[in-house]
């Protein structure tokens, strides 16, 4: 919770760019997504839902420019109170999947999902820095499918990987 910009705070004279980037469940007195007073603002492929009071605050809404979207990106998991022991993988349905910038690919070559877990470098990720990256791939792990690539089903335990429990 933020008093103002619950995601981003920009003030006078500064520049702000987002791409294939998602800002969600964010809080604020003003802007709960973004506020910014006389700026400069880029989004491309961007998607920007459920910020309270607000999305935006002294910023036109982009969404519908440029592939920006307002959709609910249905994360697999945001239970927890704590927010770093969420699982910000997107759901099999979500409209995040194949959505980001044209000239940005998954690791398969497919359109780049929006979010944290699209475009180049998602196959590196290691939230939990046990050497095994995470799974990429919208949806819960497969261990069927995943086993040979070495990824690791339950990225926020450093006990469990490719090696150990999936």
């Amino acid at each position: 919770y933020a008093y103002y910009g619950g995601a981003v705070y920009a003030y006078y004279g500064s520049t702000f760019t987002a791409v294939n980037s998602t800002f969600t469940h964010n809080s604020g007195v003003y802007g709960g997504g973004f506020y910014g007073w006389y700026v400069t603002t880029s989004f491309s492929h961007c998607n920007v839902w459920n910020n309270a009071p607000n999305d935006f605050y002294y910023i036109d809404d982009p969404t519908g420019q440029d592939g920006n979207i307002s959709e609910n990106p249905m994360y697999l998991d945001m239970s927890s109170p704590d927010s770093l022991e969420w699982d910000l993988h997107l759901g099999i349905g979500s409209a995040l999947i194949d959505s980001g910038h044209a000239a940005i690919s998954d690791p398969d070559g497919s359109d780049s999902d929006i979010g944290s877990f699209g475009g180049a470098g998602a196959e590196f990720f290691d939230l939990d820095r046990d050497g095994y990256p995470s799974w990429w791939q919208p949806g819960s792990y497969n261990g069927i499918l995943y086993p040979a690539d070495g990824w690791d089903c339950d990225d926020l335990d450093p006990a469990v990987n490719a090696d150990n429990g999936c």
